[in-house]
Parts: structure tokens; sequence; C-alpha cells
């Protein structure tokens, strides 16, 4: 009989819920206060240690405990490598605003934790077409053909996937604000192997 074997998948990560208390969502709409206005008129953090912020230490400890989860029981890294968060900001999608096309440099597993009911979806898109340059016309759309993916969330929700996967918010349509706070990670510890002649060992500073 035939069969179909998909391979090399790409993993995405999405938690239980978190609830999140009247403090934290104070906290987070406070920020709206000092943000920069991106190329589609979506609001960015000027704070990109958002995390750091002590109104937010349990959504913290919680966001950690899911990548520790997502990079050693999912992806079965080793635990001589550690990996923890660089940077962390929010984001604002008014109406009329939308997110471009972008992944995430300098980075190993990135994240969105939503603070709002996500009624505009995250879209994740593939790197490259199926075939080459070749666009194709399809019948229908199913797990093997499609390019993109619009991935839908719900408020106190993370979403971790790998920094290199491309992704964007379309145009917001409605009268609520999205409020998301977007995370990337990096690694210390041993990477690589001896015998491969890949091994490595860094600390978060950066040193060899």
């Amino acid at each position: 009989m035939s069969a179909i074997t998909k391979i090399f998948p790409t993993p995405i990560y999405t938690s239980e819920p978190y609830t999140l208390t009247e403090d934290e969502m104070i906290a987070a709409k406070k920020h709206f206060e000092n943000v920069t206005v991106n190329a589609n008129k979506n609001l960015t953090t000027n704070n990109k240690l958002i995390l750091e912020g002590v109104e937010f230490v349990n959504l913290k400890k919680f966001i950690k405990e899911c990548i520790d989860e997502y990079f050693y029981n999912v992806l079965q890294v080793k635990k001589d490598t550690d990996i923890y968060i660089t940077q962390s900001w929010l984001n604002f999608n008014t109406k009329g605003t939308s997110h471009h096309t972008h992944f995430h440099s300098n980075s190993i597993i990135s994240g969105v934790f939503y603070f709002t009911d996500d009624n505009v979806p995250i879209e994740f898109e593939t790197s490259s077409l199926k075939f080459g340059n070749i666009s194709l016309n399809y019948e229908s759309f199913n797990d093997v053909n499609y390019e993109t993916y619009n991935f839908r969330t719900k408020k106190g929700m993370l979403v971790l996937f790998p920094s290199t996967l491309k992704h964007n918010v379309k145009e917001n349509n409605l009268e609520n604000t999205r409020i998301s706070l977007s995370l990337n990670t990096f690694v210390s510890g041993k990477l690589g192997e001896h015998n491969n002649l890949t091994q490595v060992t860094i600390n978060k500073s950066g040193e060899y």
C-alpha cells in the first residue's frame, strides 16, 4: 500500500492559559504610554526587558517553565545546555494596524504571550515554496501543501516556536486593541559534540 510520511516537522508549543491578575493587566496597559510606532503602525514598547519588572515575576516564572518543557521535554536538548530569556517587549495592535512578516535573529526559541483574546491570529509562513521557486495551484489546502498557517490563540496562552520561523499579524479591523508580549531566548553552557568538531562552551556574557 502507498503511504505518506511527514518528515522534519516544525514544533509549535501552546500552553494552558495562564490566569492574568488585574494588576498584571494594568501594568501591561500602562506601557502603552512609552512606545515606538513601527512601519505597519503597530506599537512596540521602548522597554525591551518587560519580564524583568517586579509586576511580572509570576508571569516570567510561568513562561520560563513552559520554555523548559518545550526545550528539554519536546526537543530533548541535553540539560548541560541552559536556555534563558534575553529580551521581552509588548506589542499593541490598535484598529487598522498590522505586523510585517519577520523572524527573530540572535534567538533560539521565540514566543508570544497574549494579554487579550486573539481575534487577529498570528500567521506562520514557510521559509520557501514546496518545490523551489515554482508556485503551484492547489485544488484544496491540507497539512502537506499549505504555505501559511493562521494560528488561533486566546488570552493567557503562550506560543513558542523556532526563532527562524517567519510570522506576521494581519490588520486588526476590530475596535479592541490586541496586546501581546514577545520574547527571545539564547543558550549558555555546552553546545555541540566533541567528536563532531562542533563543541563549544559559552556563558551568558557570550564568552567562550
